[in-house]
């Protein structure tokens, strides 16, 4: 409310046309808050002296809300807007965060499936990683993500939640050591919880910690990542990292070797381009799975080569170790490796419950397996710089990509392993790039749920910029990307953990935190209506719900009654639009919901049947009796000459004709004769065969 009431001074500001740029705020001085929690506001503007405004707000009693003594305010350029935009760096702070004390554990059995089998239901199912060792960190990795998978997969079947211990898996202060194969666990699990909400939680401890004292603190808390340490719970939160002071070129002068996986196509191709033009690389060492034969390898290479450098490209599979010790062999002692830029990676989506084991070797080998392999073979080289091509999927916006949000992971825990070590390295999680790398190949479905979740894609020229001042921070691991504050203050549903520091507290965030907001008034709402109108409400709310995931412009473009597979749904939609549901209506909806019910009006109805049971239960009985009504008033004629006299009698227990010629002493005067029987007698023969002999319509019914 105070920003709009400063936009009509900031323009009366700037009403000279100097052109100097955009005034905006920039001092305040004097500032006092009376009270809090108004609605509306009345503002009065006074100028006590050039370039700056005193401020006197006020509810819409008159009463005071707020003061300002005087706000100074200078004019911003567009370039220096953009520049600050487009830095857009961010790591990730833990915070403490109170816990109530924790309380006994019953523990139910130590196998899930045979403590389920003897009747034993547990709430919580508890999985700890540690302990997992080998000498090949490829094949660790797999074991502990094989390990978790199968337990995120057996939890999804049933109701329990999912605690997934590591032990060292993330390091919370600088100088904390992290187990590098323990990392890849949370981006797998962050991805679960993303798809199923509420299920799953992420507990690290020391090692040595034991789970069962704080156990029950951790999953009363609500909070899906913890971090324990020393007494004390830790949880991430992103907070925005300041612009570091640029300092010396980290390629050296030029003169030595870079090497750029991924180098020949997408993202590799952008940045080759950038070390050349910005940083003075003049000797690159381009590298692909396909090497020249990629498409457009010989274009790139004739563009560099006019720009000054000197390129080779070669075809290498960087996840095989025998191939990196060849390439890295190949190059020239006069011109020694100074730098690597690990940009290679491919993704293959799915659900966590889909994915298959080609699926997670194929997402792993190219980007984590390659890394290690780069890490252990320049170990003991002079390298100025070591830059690994992370993903902001790693931490937020992992659904449907559970196996490349572990390999990131794993790609930000080698960057902080190798910094422990004294070594360079930089990870930096680029949120999607617009028109580069994989942004080339999403559609605008995806690029507008990207959007909703208040994470819009990158500019080129905002990446690189990004790259820039992510070698610059010196950091181990930084984020970059765009964050939409006013797209995350409207999402629906559950912020992420990671995301929430970057959004002020907020009333409506708040209601829903306590498990208020938008599903209890949509109960109240249809507790009011009858059941043609409830069902019309429902069912605009889903097509509305169907329309957004789509990326449509309206609910009227969504038919009812048309299958969802048809309107183009595939299972990371169905996923978005269960929990977009979930949200509004405050159920939690089964994982196979579009499945069950294939249209907006099914879903409706079934939503309807959950929110206000007793209100299906009054419509299923007024649909009864309505049959009811019909089949009585139907004559008996009518019903032997369509064919289902036999039918209806059968299923009452009766039959039109006595059996073995069995005579009813108590029947009517005539007992095989259904001429001879009216409606109650019909009835009443159904009724006896029931054994409800003597009973009224309603005791029968």
């Amino acid at each position: 409310l105070l920003d709009a009431a400063m936009h009509a001074p900031m323009v009366i500001a700037d009403r000279s046309g100097s052109g100097e740029g955009t005034f905006l705020p920039f001092v305040w001085n004097q500032v006092s808050l009376h009270a809090s929690g108004a609605t509306r506001l009345r503002v009065r503007l006074t100028q006590p002296g050039k370039d700056a405004l005193a401020l006197e707000v006020a509810d819409e009693g008159g009463r005071p809300v707020l003061s300002v003594g005087s706000m100074v305010g200078r004019p911003v350029t567009a370039e220096q807007l953009g520049s600050a935009d487009s830095a857009g760096l961010l790591e990730v702070e833990w915070r403490p965060v109170a816990v109530e004390p924790g309380g006994e554990v019953e523990w139910v059995g130590w196998d899930v499936a045979a403590a389920e089998a003897e009747g034993a239901e547990a709430e919580v199912v508890v999985l700890d990683c540690g302990g997992v060792v080998g000498d090949e960190m490829p094949l660790v990795v797999r074991s502990v993500v094989d390990r978790v998978l199968g337990a995120v997969r057996g939890v999804l079947v049933g109701g329990s939640r999912l605690v997934v211990v590591t032990r060292g898996g993330v390091a919370v202060s600088s100088g904390e050591g992290v187990v590098v194969s323990q990392a890849p666990v949370w981006g797998l699990v962050r991805a679960a919880e993303a798809e199923n909400p509420g299920r799953f939680v992420l507990l690290d401890l020391a090692a040595g910690e034991d789970v069962a004292g704080v156990l029950t603190s951790v999953v009363a808390s609500g909070e899906p990542e913890v971090a324990w340490r020393k007494g004390e719970a830790l949880v991430p939160r992103f907070r925005r990292r300041e612009a570091a002071e640029a300092g010396a070129p980290p390629f050296g002068d030029g003169a030595g070797t870079v090497l750029v996986t991924g180098g020949t196509g997408g993202l590799g191709a952008v940045v080759a381009r950038h070390l050349v033009e910005e940083h003075g690389v003049r000797h690159l060492l381009l590298v692909s799975r396909r090497g020249p034969a990629a498409e457009g390898a010989d274009v790139l290479r004739d563009e560099l080569v006019e720009l000054g450098a000197s390129v080779t490209v070669t075809g290498c599979d960087v996840a095989d170790r025998a191939s990196v010790e060849k390439l890295l062999a190949s190059v020239p002692p006069e011109r020694p490796l100074t730098a690597v830029i690990h940009a290679a990676g491919v993704g293959d989506s799915g659900l966590v419950g889909s994915l298959t084991a080609e699926q997670w070797d194929g997402v792993l080998r190219p980007k984590a397996d390659a890394a290690w392999h780069l890490h252990e073979l320049t170990r003991d080289m002079p390298l100025s710089a070591f830059v690994l091509f992370s993903s902001i999927g790693g931490s937020v916006a992992a659904a449907g990509q559970a196996n490349y949000a572990a390999a990131n992971v794993f790609l930000d825990a080698l960057a902080q392993h190798r910094h422990e070590e004294g070594l360079p390295a930089t990870s930096v999680a680029f949120g999607l790039w617009s028109g580069a790398g994989a942004g080339q190949a999403l559609g605008e479905v995806d690029i507008s749920r990207l959007r909703r979740q208040g994470l819009p894609p990158l500019s080129v020229a905002e990446g690189l910029r990004a790259f820039d001042a992510a070698l610059a921070s010196g950091a181990a691991t930084v984020t970059a990307s765009r964050v939409d504050t006013a797209a995350l203050r409207t999402r629906r549903g559950e912020i992420p953990a990671l995301l929430r520091g970057l959004v002020p507290a907020s009333r409506r965030l708040s209601r829903e935190a306590a498990g208020g907001g938008d599903a209890d008034g949509l109960k109240r709402q249809l507790s009011g209506l009858d059941a043609p109108e409830r069902a019309r409400v429902l069912t605009d709310m889903v097509r509305g719900q169907v329309a957004m995931v789509l990326g449509h412009g309206s609910a009227e473009t969504v038919d009812p009654d048309r299958n969802f597979g048809e309107i183009g749904l595939d299972s990371l939609t169905a996923v978005e639009l269960r929990n977009q549901l979930n949200a509004a209506t405050g159920l939690r909806l089964p994982a196979t919901l579009v499945f069950d019910y294939p249209t907006a009006r099914d879903i409706a109805t079934f939503v309807g049947s959950e929110l206000i049971p007793e209100a299906a239960d009054t419509d299923a009985a007024g649909h009864e009796e309505r049959v009811r009504r019909v089949l009585t008033s139907i004559p008996l004629s009518r019903l032997r000459d369509a064919g289902l006299l036999d039918t209806l009698l059968e299923l009452g227990g009766a039959t039109a004709t006595p059996r073995d010629g069995a005579e009813d002493a108590d029947g009517p005067d005539e007992p095989g004769s259904i001429d001879a029987m009216d409606k109650n007698d019909l009835i009443d023969m159904a009724f006896n065969s029931l054994g409800l002999e003597g009973a009224t319509w309603e005791e029968g019914n």
